[in-house]
């Protein structure tokens, strides 16, 4: 099965601080692609994203100035599906990013010169998932687990690698009440950066 697509995204933003606020809205379009591997459970997913972006910042008392942007998004996922038993199932998952912005030089209020600025961000990562599903006193019980190893670049932390986690758990209760509890992060070792979530 191959599926070739067209996609779009549209978000906005809005930031106040006692200097002034920023508003903002960008937009991104471009195709996508998703196909399954021969007979086997590996698919391959791509998509290729570009847009603009226009913000509006102000300072405190001051006219306001416009501000137009480019932005890109590149993206590549292999993964597959495997059952090594009736209740145990294996995802492993390759995956490449790289998104791009671009914010063009303009003139604040008084005639100020504010450069543009260029940011971008890559990541490339390897993990395996796996799930576990069984039934107790209360009804399904599903375990979910994870672990991967990750490298990225930016301009703000420059390059980093380390390892991805996550954990859950989800109860069923009766036939219409479910109870999930899930733990993810990541730990970056050349940087020394540490990201956890939870959520109930």
């Amino acid at each position: 099965q191959t599926f070739l697509g067209l996609m779009g995204t549209l978000d906005s933003m809005r930031l106040t601080d006692p200097l002034g606020q920023t508003t903002g809205q960008g937009w991104l379009v471009g195709p996508y692609f998703v196909s399954r591997i021969g007979d086997t459970s590996l698919a391959f997913e791509a998509r290729a994203l570009t847009g603009r972006t226009q913000d509006r910042v102000a300072q405190a008392g001051e006219a306001a100035s416009i501000v137009s942007g480019e932005r890109s998004l590149v993206m590549a996922k292999l993964s597959g599906t495997y059952a090594l038993t009736e209740h145990l199932t294996l995802s492993p998952k390759l995956y490449a990013a790289s998104v791009k912005e671009t914010s063009a030089a303009y003139r604040a209020a008084g005639g100020t010169p504010i450069p543009g600025i260029s940011t971008s961000y890559s990541q490339q990562s390897l993990s395996l998932d796996l799930r576990h599903e069984s039934v107790n006193a209360y009804g399904e019980l599903t375990l979910t687990g994870g672990l991967g190893w990750f490298l990225s670049d930016d301009t703000i932390s420059q390059k980093g690698q380390g390892i991805s986690y996550s954990f859950g758990v989800e109860q069923q209760i009766g036939s219409e009440t479910r109870i999930r509890f899930d733990v993810s992060g990541q730990r970056d070792f050349d940087n020394r950066m540490n990201r956890m979530g939870l959520s109930l």
